[in-house]
Order: structure tokens, then C-alpha cells, then sequence
């Protein structure tokens, strides 16, 4: 005679955990937005001149005796 047997899994009830995925998402989306700005607002910043002419007068050294 053979039996019948029943397992009835059921998965435990959320807990609503998952607080530091959305801390490391909210920390990775602020670094790349300062990331971006430092580069496209503060870096990319390219008004100025092309070619910049600086006169650098150097005293030439004396050889020893």
C-alpha cells in the first residue's frame, strides 16, 4: 500500500527589508550625477582662448670654475 504525501511549501511573508538596496541605488545615483556635473558643467567649460603666450625669462645658469 503505497501513502500520499503532501508537502505544502508556502514562502515566509515579506518583511519589507531591502533598506540598503535602496540606500547603495540612491548613493550610486548621486556620485554619477555629480560625476556628470563636474565633467559637462565645470570640466567641459571651454570658452577660453585657444593658444595662450606666456614670456618666461630665465636667468641662465653660471658653470663653476
Amino acid at each position: 500500500m503505497a501513502e500520499e504525501v503532501h508537502v505544502h511549501n508556502t514562502n515566509p511573508p515579506s518583511s519589507g527589508g531591502g533598506g540598503a538596496g535602496w540606500i547603495v541605488g540612491l548613493l550610486a545615483v548621486i556620485v554619477l550625477a555629480l560625476v556628470i556635473w563636474l565633467f559637462f558643467l565645470r570640466g567641459g567649460d571651454t570658452r577660453g582662448p585657444d593658444q595662450i603666450d606666456v614670456d618666461v625669462n630665465v636667468p641662465s645658469p653660471s658653470a663653476p670654475n
